[in-house]
Protein backbone atom coordinates (compact mmCIF):
# COMPACT_ATOMS: atom_id res chain seq x y z
CA UNK A 1 0.00 0.00 0.00
CA UNK A 2 1.31 3.46 -0.89
CA UNK A 3 1.60 5.86 2.01
CA UNK A 4 0.11 9.21 1.08
CA UNK A 5 2.18 12.27 1.84
CA UNK A 6 0.64 15.45 3.16
CA UNK A 7 2.24 18.86 3.58
CA UNK A 8 0.89 21.12 6.31
CA UNK A 9 1.73 24.79 6.19
CA UNK A 10 2.05 26.34 9.65
CA UNK A 11 3.22 24.89 12.95
CA UNK A 12 0.60 26.58 15.11
CA UNK A 13 -1.78 24.58 17.28
CA UNK A 14 -4.04 23.84 14.29
CA UNK A 15 -1.23 22.68 12.02
CA UNK A 16 0.40 20.53 14.68
CA UNK A 17 -2.93 18.98 15.73
CA UNK A 18 -3.74 18.19 12.09
CA UNK A 19 -0.27 16.68 11.59
CA UNK A 20 -0.62 14.47 14.66
CA UNK A 21 -4.10 13.28 13.67
CA UNK A 22 -3.07 12.50 10.09
CA UNK A 23 0.13 10.76 11.16
CA UNK A 24 -1.83 8.52 13.51
CA UNK A 25 -4.02 7.54 10.57
CA UNK A 26 -1.04 6.37 8.57
CA UNK A 27 -0.15 9.41 6.49
CA UNK A 28 3.40 10.66 6.07
CA UNK A 29 3.22 14.29 7.20
CA UNK A 30 5.64 17.17 6.74
CA UNK A 31 5.00 20.43 8.62
CA UNK A 32 6.41 23.61 7.11
CA UNK A 33 6.77 26.75 9.19
CA UNK A 34 7.99 30.13 8.00
CA UNK A 35 9.51 31.07 11.37
CA UNK A 36 13.07 29.91 11.94
CA UNK A 37 12.18 28.71 15.44
CA UNK A 38 8.95 27.83 17.21
CA UNK A 39 8.24 30.32 19.96
CA UNK A 40 5.31 32.03 21.57
CA UNK A 41 3.46 34.89 19.94
CA UNK A 42 1.62 36.73 22.67
CA UNK A 43 1.36 35.57 26.22
CA UNK A 44 -1.13 32.76 26.30
CA UNK A 45 -4.00 30.79 24.84
CA UNK A 46 -7.33 29.71 26.27
CA UNK A 47 -8.27 26.13 25.42
CA UNK A 48 -12.05 25.79 25.66
CA UNK A 49 -14.01 22.60 26.34
CA UNK A 50 -14.60 21.88 22.64
CA UNK A 51 -10.91 22.28 21.86
CA UNK A 52 -10.04 20.05 24.80
CA UNK A 53 -12.30 17.32 23.42
CA UNK A 54 -10.35 17.42 20.17
CA UNK A 55 -7.06 17.33 22.10
CA UNK A 56 -8.32 14.34 24.13
CA UNK A 57 -8.95 12.51 20.85
CA UNK A 58 -5.31 13.20 19.94
CA UNK A 59 -4.13 11.93 23.32
CA UNK A 60 -2.52 15.20 24.44
CA UNK A 61 -5.08 16.56 26.93
CA UNK A 62 -3.30 15.09 29.96
CA UNK A 63 -0.03 16.76 28.96
CA UNK A 64 -1.93 20.01 28.41
CA UNK A 65 -3.44 19.84 31.90
CA UNK A 66 0.05 19.46 33.37
CA UNK A 67 1.26 22.79 31.95
CA UNK A 68 -1.90 24.90 32.23
CA UNK A 69 -4.24 26.55 34.71
CA UNK A 70 -8.02 26.37 34.97
CA UNK A 71 -9.78 29.56 33.89
CA UNK A 72 -12.13 30.80 36.64
CA UNK A 73 -14.11 33.49 34.79
CA UNK A 74 -14.34 34.67 31.18
CA UNK A 75 -14.70 38.43 30.82
CA UNK A 76 -15.91 40.12 27.66
CA UNK A 77 -14.48 43.64 27.65
CA UNK A 78 -14.92 46.72 25.50
CA UNK A 79 -11.81 46.91 23.32
CA UNK A 80 -11.22 50.65 23.81
CA UNK A 81 -12.23 51.23 27.42
CA UNK A 82 -11.60 47.87 29.04
CA UNK A 83 -15.07 48.01 30.59
CA UNK A 84 -16.32 44.53 31.51
CA UNK A 85 -19.43 43.91 29.44
CA UNK A 86 -20.10 40.35 30.54
CA UNK A 87 -18.64 37.78 32.91
CA UNK A 88 -19.26 34.04 32.57
CA UNK A 89 -18.19 31.57 35.23
CA UNK A 90 -16.07 28.75 33.89
CA UNK A 91 -17.75 26.49 36.42
CA UNK A 92 -21.02 26.88 34.49
CA UNK A 93 -19.22 25.86 31.29
CA UNK A 94 -17.52 22.93 33.03
CA UNK A 95 -20.84 21.65 34.40
CA UNK A 96 -22.43 21.74 30.94
CA UNK A 97 -19.49 20.35 28.99
CA UNK A 98 -17.72 18.15 31.53
CA UNK A 99 -14.40 19.89 30.93
CA UNK A 100 -12.84 23.03 32.36
CA UNK A 101 -11.37 25.66 30.07
CA UNK A 102 -7.63 26.03 30.47
CA UNK A 103 -5.14 28.85 30.07
CA UNK A 104 -1.69 27.89 28.83
CA UNK A 105 1.48 29.78 28.02
CA UNK A 106 1.72 29.68 24.24
CA UNK A 107 5.32 28.45 24.20
CA UNK A 108 4.28 25.40 26.28
CA UNK A 109 1.92 24.25 23.54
Amino acid sequence: MDVKQIAIIGAGIGGLAAALALQRRGFRVAVYERAKEIREIGAGVVITANARRALQDLGVDEALEACSSTIAVFHTCHFATGEVLRAVSSEDIRRKSGLASLGVYRADL
